[in-house]
């Protein structure tokens, strides 16, 4: 090999080259952001549109129904749902995987342009939200005070905490919740304004008129031009006060006479309490491709700084910071990688027994990972979990190169030759079979290209990590190990001098292939049992899609009856937290009853409502409890069974993240169709057949119970006689109701709305609305009595679609089931509901439907996988039938992984699958070292059993290490119990499973197979 022979004959080259790629590595391992995901777009955007004071029927028809249809026809639109309620509308625009998100956007807002002419007046303007794991909040902090209610303290917040956060480097966004807005409320009586004949319409346009500064030109005297301005603005709120109104009796009519004007603060649609205490929220985003823990860091230390200057009391109070889990997991995987890198050194001191020798080799573990490091910083990745994963894996396999060509060149140095003539002919020797193995290995990546979804951009980088680490590894064994032994290693010194014990191992496995030799079919008839008795264990392997993380967290959200008022869903809320606080292990709870704020919920795709209270629990980190957090989640539903009038309640726990992005529950049933009673009681079939199936927990229908609500039925033909307009009604009971701004305060250095409604006791019933004036067209003022009537109704708290269908979801969560037996199961039972409700679709959402996409796509990938492998090996050995033989190494694989997974009671998820997609790569590594040097001995003229004989005892050896290393290497993922463990252990038993088992039947097998073959191929040819 060329590049091996400048390797040895340049040494001082060779190592300029690696330490120059070392000290860069390292440079960049300092710059890496350090995330707990790679960062990625879930290609939704939402479009969320505000229309204060309307029904969900109204917002629907008017709002939500327009929008679907104008923007369902966008190019690489995948589906389109929406969720509307009373006052929003949420249509959420999901693109295929491969769509740029800001192209998306922008073909939103062109479509928005047109859409918006069909749209009522009075709707706020359609406010667009993209979702990426960059925007996912890291630092959520409670403020609280014992002497003020901070919850109306937000100018002061945002000039002491949110403005000094929010300059901090990295830091995207600071965020305030549960703070109510300065105002101005003109709170009009009913009485007053009644006897003086004024309308609502009057004192609103009084008010918006009063309050102007205009520009009104400029003077032009032949040497200046001075502008003119009319400044008209209210500069202290008494002036609003006496702002002149109407004519009554020929007397002025002050807006004090009719109205209270009040300067204070906007009520809140919720209320949240952490541990008992009334709070305000704050949470932080960091930047697009900022570093989570070192911005988290940041915060920290900042928070330190501003709390004990903060007056009136007010103190900060962490309630969740996502840096902690990140360091967790992250030195977890830190001391999995330390763990294994160890092992692997061991190993390979305790099979060549010489310092030296074992220092060339461990050389080439940090070389290949250093090289991974420097191009994970510039592809502008992060350092996460996953590619941390990924290191983990590679660090078995990156040795694997460099022990083969040691291992040869230390024969050449036993039978006398100089070291560097050793080394370049140790080295081209096995240049072909360590080239062959590497690629095998990278290429089963490559049909990775074909997979789409979550499950491409989540494990692309692990990936790219694995690719980068394979081919350095092969790089570093042509390039760095041959130059390394002929400077360090001397004639005689090699991994010859081996103890007995390895010897006598040799010579034993020698016999053993001849035994096997001689008794083919015997060994044929073994492997056919022991890949038969590995179907049995697939009956006892239960199949997920994404495995669930311990977070220490526990997401309660309980429903009471719809109508209940904020106070009462807080009353209940407080009665429920008291029982949650018994739980030993419980070391905060954030509660909040009511909806959140500026449609925050709903743009998350959220039920909002009065009526519905959400419960933040943590309890603590894995490692300091004694139970798992499913235990402690039977607890909180213990405590929600037992509390009488809730109408229902769902759990989550574990990480937030990506079972957010896939729809909450792990296993959802979408019913779709036109007729809502009949999906109401299709959705209840469903609910009760998955309550049927086993291990299914908190099963709940997401049928919407309907609202009261009160109707005023506009009469027109006495409204046409009176000269009234329906808009002109219609805007006197929206301001007499809800409230309408007017226009804005300015004065004192604030910039807060003025808000015209009736005052609280007016408003308390809408028959008195009824005594209020509508201005005329034709004559004066009419009360809206002598035109309209008032009913009762009811509308639906929220409506879902689904392309554009009305769909109701019935979830559940899994608790000792996977998710692969739970959907076969309800398949199994949904035929008698298809026939039943014909006119109604069934079908999964959530992970359940992510599971049932990536499924086919996983399967291409592992045949493509197995295919492409064969390829490779087939064009390096110039030869079908070799490889062919190779590849009985991989069922093999399989029957091991299973058999892991079933002892270790695991279930097969994505992750094991891509440990299996792995394992056709590397066990067959094994293989192409036996008939590469099979097929050398044959070439020198050594008889066929003879050839097959003496490579079984002189490659032993070196087989044994690169297996053994890299079991050793992926052993701290298969045992870990730290933080995250959930994500790598999935793939850690699979390949330790597979390894163990193939490497140990195909030491056997192959041989067998390769003489049968040969024996074949000889008498083919005649």
């Amino acid at each position: 090999m060329k590049v091996t022979e400048i390797a040895v004959r340049r040494p001082v080259f060779t190592l300029v080259v690696y330490l120059a790629t070392t000290v860069f590595g390292l440079f960049a391992l300092s710059r890496l952001p350090l995330d707990l995901y790679p960062e990625m777009e879930d290609p939704v955007v939402s479009v969320v549109t505000g229309y204060p004071g309307a029904s969900s029927w109204d917002v629907e028809e008017k709002v939500t129904k327009p929008l679907e249809k104008g923007l369902g026809i966008l190019p690489g639109l995948k589906e389109v749902t929406s969720k509307t309620m009373e006052g929003v509308s949420a249509v959420f625009l999901k693109f295929q995987y491969d769509t740029s998100l800001d192209d998306a956007a922008a073909d939103i807002r062109n479509a928005l342009d047109w859409v918006e002419r069909t749209l009522p007046d009075g709707i706020e303007d359609p406010i667009l939200f993209k979702f990426n794991t960059a925007y996912f909040p890291i630092y959520f902090a409670a403020l609280v005070s014992d002497t003020v209610d901070v919850t109306t303290e937000g100018t002061y917040l945002d000039e002491h905490v949110i403005q000094d956060l929010q300059s901090l480097p990295g830091v995207g966004s600071v965020q305030m919740f549960h703070v109510a807005p300065e105002e101005v409320h003109v709170d009009v009586r009913l009485d007053d304004i009644e006897r003086r004949g004024l309308t609502l319409t009057q004192v609103a346009q009084a008010l918006a008129a009063s309050n102007v500064s205009m520009p009104a030109g400029k003077v032009e005297d032949g040497r200046y031009d001075l502008p003119v301005r009319v400044p008209a603005e209210y500069r202290a709120v008494d002036e609003i006060s006496d702002l002149v109104v109407g004519l009554w009796e020929g007397q002025p009519v002050h807006l004090r006479d009719v109205a209270d004007v009040r300067d204070t603060h906007r009520r809140l649609p919720n209320i949240a309490t952490l541990d008992g205490r009334t709070v305000s929220v704050l949470f932080v985003q960091k930047q697009s491709g900022g570093n989570t823990v070192e911005v988290a860091r940041a915060v920290r230390a900042r928070v330190a700084e501003i709390a004990p200057h903060l007056a009136r009391g007010i103190r900060i109070v962490p309630i969740w910071d996502a840096s902690e889990f990140i360091e967790s997991l992250v030195a977890n995987l830190y001391r999995s990688l330390a763990v294994g890198g160890a092992l692997v050194v061991l190993v390979v001191i305790a099979f060549l027994r010489r310092v030296r020798a074992s220092l060339v080799v461990a050389v080439a573990l940090p070389g290949s990972l250093i090289i991974a490091f420097l191009m994970l910083y510039l592809k502008g990745y992060t350092l996460n979990a996953v590619s941390l994963m990924a290191m983990i894996l590679a660090v078995g396999m990156v040795v694997d190169n460099s022990i083969v060509v040691l291992e040869n060149i230390t024969r050449h140095l036993d039978r006398g030759r100089a070291p560097v003539e050793a080394s370049l002919r140790g080295t081209r020797e096995v240049g072909l079979a360590i080239t062959a193995s590497t690629t095998t290995t990278v290429g089963i990546f490559l049909p990775m290209i074909f997979v789409s979804g979550l499950v491409s951009i989540l494990f692309g980088q692990l990936a790219f990590v694995l690719v980068i680490t394979l081919v350095a590894s092969l790089v570093t064994s042509v390039f760095l190990t041959p130059m390394m032994t002929s400077r360090l290693l001397k004639p005689g010194s090699g991994a010859a001098g081996a103890p007995g014990f390895l010897e006598r191992v040799e010579s034993a496995y020698g016999r053993l292939t001849a035994w096997a030799l001689r008794h083919r079919r015997a060994v044929y008839a073994v492997a056919t049992a022991v890949l038969a008795a590995s179907v049995l264990t697939l009956t006892r392997v239960g199949f997920d899609f994404l495995p669930l993380f311990d977070t220490g967290e526990v997401r309660a959200t309980v429903e009471v009856p719809v109508g209940t008022g904020i106070e009462e869903s807080a009353r209940v809320a407080e009665g429920i937290a008291q029982h949650l606080r018994d739980i030993p292990e419980l070391e905060r709870l954030y509660v909040q009853a009511g909806e959140s704020e500026s449609a925050w919920g709903a743009a998350m795709g959220q039920t909002e409502g009065t009526h519905l209270i959400q419960f933040h629990m943590q309890f603590g980190k894995v490692d300091r409890r004694e139970r798992g957090i499913r235990e402690i989640a039977e607890d909180v539903r213990r405590v929600l069974r037992d509390t009488d009038g809730l109408v229902g309640h769902d759990i989550q726990v574990g990480d937030p993240g990506l079972g957010g992005m896939m729809g909450g529950k792990p296993l959802v049933v979408e019913v779709l169709g036109s007729h809502y009673d009949r999906l109401k009681e299709a959705a209840h079939e469903v609910e009760r057949v998955l309550k049927g199936i086993e291990g299914t927990r908190d099963v709940a229908a997401e049928v919407p119970y309907e609202k009261p609500e009160v109707q005023v039925h506009l009469d027109r033909r006495r409204m046409s006689l009176l000269g009234v307009t329906a808009l002109q009604a219609s805007e006197v009971v929206r301001t007499a109701m809800l409230g309408t701004t007017v226009t804005r305060f300015r004065g004192q250095g604030r910039d807060i709305e003025v808000v015209v409604r009736l005052r609280e006791e007016d408003r308390d019933r809408l028959d008195k609305v009824g005594r209020l004036l509508a201005p005329s067209v034709t004559g004066p003022p009419a009360p809206l009595r002598n035109f309209s009537r008032v009913e009762s109704g009811f509308a639906p708290i929220v409506i879902d679609h689904s392309s554009q269908m009305r769909v109701l979801r019935v979830g559940a969560n899994l608790s000792g089931a996977s998710l692969g037996s739970a959907s076969r199961e309800f398949e199994r039972q949904a035929a008698d509901l298809r026939a039943r409700y014909p006119d109604v679709v069934f079908r999964f959402g959530g992970q359940a439907k992510e599971q049932q996409d990536t499924a086919l796509d996983l399967a291409v990938i592992l045949f493509l996988g197995v295919l492409l492998t064969y390829f490779i090996m087939a064009a390096q050995f110039e030869s079908f039938l070799d490889p062919f033989v190779i590849m009985f190494a991989v069922p093999f694989a399989f029957t091991g992984s299973f058999l892991a997974l079933s002892l270790v009671g695991e279930n097969f998820n994505v992750l094991a699958f891509l440990g299996l997609i792995m394992l056709v790569g590397i066990v067959v590594n094994n293989a192409i070292v036996l008939v590469d040097y099979i097929a050398l001995m044959r070439r020198e003229g050594m008889p066929l059993h003879e050839a097959v004989v003496e490579t079984a005892r002189r490659r032993l050896r070196p087989i044994l290490m690169t297996t053994i290393t890299t079991i050793a290497g992926v052993l701290p993922l298969a045992w870990s119990s730290g933080e995250g463990y959930e994500m790598w252990r999935p793939i850690g038993v699979t390949m330790l499973g597979g390894l163990l088992v193939s490497s140990l039947v195909t030491l056997v097998l192959i041989p067998a197979l390769y003489v049968s073959f040969e024996r074949f191929r000889t008498r083919a040819r005649g």
